[in-house]
């Protein structure tokens, strides 16, 4: 952690205190809210992401980049997939702590970088959460994995539920507000990128290039945004 030490990690990462279970504490410091809130409850039945395909519960080393330029990098880090936060421990306080989106710009996990970001879903409904930056051009590659819940046939103890996982790509524009959903396909990836469209498809033609393929749309992506540099 840079000079700021404890005092960082005290003071500025704040999440209200209504997001909070009965039994989970925080801790506040001369009136200013804390930078992690503690958390003792143990989500039984929460999912973890560890990395692009892979779920894992272990802290691994991770850094914070604040939006006031500073980063806190003394942390273990672990993504709760299924309250959609990043969970983290220090060497500062014993306890979990859940890190506040508001005031960082970015989280890195071991070699992956994660940015929180107002998006419209796939039921076209406004939210907010994190992505996983694939590819960080002007025009991002971003990939969110979602946990969603469905309720099964009744029983003796009550409604049993299925658990299932969303994997969606997303490209975040510098001249968009919000990220945009996108099928990994040729008519969802031009509709997006529809400025450029003749030369993208001759691109893709002219190297072999596949729009299902994630290495493959990021060198689109990254033709596209070096035609827009020229303009």
């Amino acid at each position: 952690m840079k000079n700021y030490g404890r005092i960082l990690l005290i003071s500025l990462l704040v999440l209200p205190a209504v997001l909070l279970a009965q039994n989970q504490r925080v801790y506040v410091a001369e009136g200013v809210g804390t930078t992690m809130i503690e958390t003792s409850k143990n989500y039984t039945t929460t999912t973890f992401y560890d990395s692009f395909w892979d779920f894992d519960a272990d802290f691994k080393y991770g850094i914070l980049y604040l939006i006031n330029g500073d980063s806190i990098d003394n942390l273990g880090i672990r993504y709760n997939i299924t309250r959609d936060r990043f969970e983290a421990v220090s060497n500062e306080k014993k306890g979990i702590y859940i890190v506040n989106p508001d005031v960082i710009t970015r989280i890195r996990r071991m070699s992956e970088e994660f940015a929180h970001f107002k998006y419209y879903n796939a039921q076209n409904r406004l939210s907010k959460g994190y992505f996983n930056i694939v590819d960080d051009g002007k025009t991002k590659l971003l990939y969110r994995k979602a946990e969603k819940h469905k309720e099964g046939k009744k029983g003796a103890f009550g409604y049993s539920s299925f658990k299932s996982f969303d994997s969606d790509y997303y490209i975040k524009k510098t001249t968009e507000k919000y990220p945009v959903l996108i099928k990994r396909n040729r008519q969802s990836v031009l509709d997006n990128l529809g400025d450029e469209k003749e030369a993208i498809e001759a691109f893709v033609a002219n190297n072999s290039l596949h729009y299902h393929k994630v290495h493959d749309l990021v060198s689109i992506l990254t033709f596209y945004d070096r035609l827009k540099n020229q303009n």
